[in-house]
This record gives C-alpha cells, structure tokens and sequence, in this order.
C-alpha cells in the first residue's frame, strides 16, 4: 500500500510543483494519481518513492494530499493552497513624500506576504503582518511631480499579486506647502482678508500663525475660516489675539506636511 511520509512545499499555489515522498507510490502516471481533496490529478512522474505533481487551481485554504495507486489510496499530509491576496482597505491613505506614519492594508489572503509595492518604487520588504487579514507597512519616500500623486498598492504573497477593490488600495503622495508672499504684509489683529500665496494648497488642514519671539505664541485659523481660491491662494483672517507690534510667521499645514518658515511669510500686527 502506498504511504506518504513528507510533501515538499506544504504551502502554495497553482503551477508550483509539489514534491511528494515514501513508499509504495507506483511506477506509472497512468495507474497513479495525487489527490487533493475531492480533486484528483495526473502526476507529471512517478517513481515507487517519489511523485511530483502540478498544483492545480483551487479554492484557498487547506487540502489533504494522498495518492491513489491502482485504485489504493494512501495516507495523507496537508497543503496549504495561498489564493491569490485581496486587499479591500487601506488607512492613512495619504502622506507626505517621506512619510513617517505607517499604513494599515485591510483584506484576506494576506498571511504570506513577501512585500508591498507603492506604484513604481521599489517593493518593501520589512512590515508585520496580523494573521491573513492586515498589514502594517511604512511607505517610501516618491518624489511627487506637482501637487499630488496616487500610486496603486500591490500586496505580493505566495499566491500572487493583490488585486484591489474598486481601487481602495491607493496611496496619494502630497508635496510639502509653500508660501511664497502674504498680502498685505501688515496689518491689524482680526484683519478680515490676508491673501495667503504659494504652492500645493491642497487639502489644506490649518493655517497657523506664529509670532518669532521666545516663547513662542501659536495661533490657528479654523478650517472654516480658510478660504480656498485655489492650490496656489488662500484667503485668512488674522487671529484675534494677535500682539500688536509682533511678527508672525504664518505656515500652511496639508497632509505634505508644514511649510517651512522664511521672510515671505511674515505678517507684522500694527
């Protein structure tokens, strides 16, 4: 009677060759055959000892491996057959072109990853992985042409390349704020109309106005007070509290990060 005594891989998925091991396996394809579970297939060869097979495709999970010889069926051992990973979610799904925060990859079949891609750069290798549902991976930095971009993010398991779900797997990369002049420069505290330009106005979070003494004071103007012209102009007010006499460097904060501080930013209080 035919016995298995090992399979070699004992995960994979259809194409890979599965090597089987023991005793008693047959000498012919024709009279041998390698189930896996109900699903019965033709080995490739056939040695008394050893029988290789080609995975077929199957559904994803666990199968029991045997080998029928001349109608004698052998013990088992069991093959974990990876599917083909499906990513449904993923969370932050923006950043700035180094991002610092890690990303979170909603889905199933993600137990066996070998690494995440973000669009063309170069596969990640070093995430964790929670079970077959989550992966945590740091993005790369890109270097983003314009005011944003969105890359397509590929899971690779052994079963394959991820595909996504209407797309919900998608990275949008924001280049850092400028602000290159305000208008006017000087002003009074609560001043109504200060036209904020520079670059990259995109999904602008807060406009922060902070004087250049120490200690510094930090005012922010709420959301609903920033007026978008476009990603090149912002309309604010000037805060309230503002110190007459003080300068203040005002900064605009997307998910690119802050703008950094420089002449062309200064809002001096009268």
């Amino acid at each position: 009677m035919a016995t298995i005594s090992s399979i070699s891989p004992t995960q994979g998925n259809s194409g890979d060759v599965l090597t089987i091991t023991g005793t008693g396996l047959g000498n012919s394809t024709v009279t041998t055959k390698v189930n896996f579970g109900a699903r019965t297939v033709t080995p490739s060869t056939v040695t008394p000892t050893s029988v290789t097979v080609t995975v077929p495709p199957l559904c994803g999970g666990q199968y029991n491996v045997s080998v029928t010889v001349s109608g004698s069926t052998s013990n088992s051992r069991s093959f974990f057959y990876v599917g083909a990973p499906v990513c449904s979610f993923l969370s932050p799904a923006q950043g700035p072109e180094t991002p610092t925060e890690a990303v979170t990859i909603i889905g199933t079949g993600l137990a066996t990853t070998a690494s995440v891609t973000f669009g063309a750069e170069a596969p990640v290798t070093t995430f964790t992985t929670t079970g077959d549902t989550t992966v945590v991976v740091t993005p790369p930095a890109h270097t983003v042409t314009g005011d944003t971009e969105t890359l397509d993010v590929v899971v690779t398991t052994v079963g394959g390349d991820s595909v996504s779900s209407s797309g919900a797997t998608q990275f949008t990369y924001y280049n850092l704020p400028t602000v290159t002049s305000v208008s006017p420069a000087t002003g009074a505290a609560g001043e109504a109309g200060i036209v904020v330009e520079g670059t990259s106005f995109v999904d602008v979070t807060v406009v922060t106005f902070t004087n250049t003494v120490t200690p510094a004071n930090t005012f922010d103007v709420p959301l609903e007070d920033i007026v978008g012209l476009d990603t090149t102009q912002l309309v604010v007010p000037a805060p309230a509290g503002l110190t007459s006499g003080q300068v203040y460097d005002i900064t605009v904060t997307t998910p690119g990060g802050e703008s950094t501080t420089s002449a062309a930013d200064q809002y001096t209080v009268t």
